[in-house]
């Protein structure tokens, strides 16, 4: 007696095959998450490390301005070499800070890979109706 053979393209098997397409995408674009998840960590440690050096250069630079000026210049300049020194020093701040939040502006939105993707398989399902 021969062995029935099995069923090809019965409705439950075609679910399961589904149900399967589906956890890998899911599995996939986790994955890609976690990636992003990373990078992000990442970048935001960077910048907090850019933001703080940038204010400890302010406050280190406040106060050598002020202490070297109030020592050497104060002779020299009185009040005025006080007060140029610290401008000088403010500027420098805030060059720094201007360039770590350019570098924030224009590092892209986060999860961009994760969003692309998502938006490829919506196209690529509205394609398949």
């Amino acid at each position: 007696m021969a062995s029935p053979e099995p069923k090809s393209g019965g409705l439950v098997d075609s679910v399961k095959r589904v149900g399967e397409g589906i956890l890998a995408l899911l599995h996939n674009r986790l994955q890609l998450l976690s990636v992003e998840l990373q990078e992000e960590k990442h970048r935001v440690l960077q910048a907090g490390l850019w933001l703080c050096i940038g204010v400890m250069l302010i406050f280190l630079g406040l106060a050598m301005g002020v202490g070297a000026v109030a020592l050497v210049v104060h002779c020299w300049w009185g009040l005025a070499g006080l007060f140029g020194l610290a401008l000088l020093l403010l500027l420098v701040g805030a060059v720094v800070l201007a360039v770590m939040w350019n570098r924030l502006k224009s590092s892209g939105a986060p999860f961009s890979g994760t969003l692309e993707e998502l938006k490829k398989d919506r196209e690529w399902l509205r394609g398949k109706h």
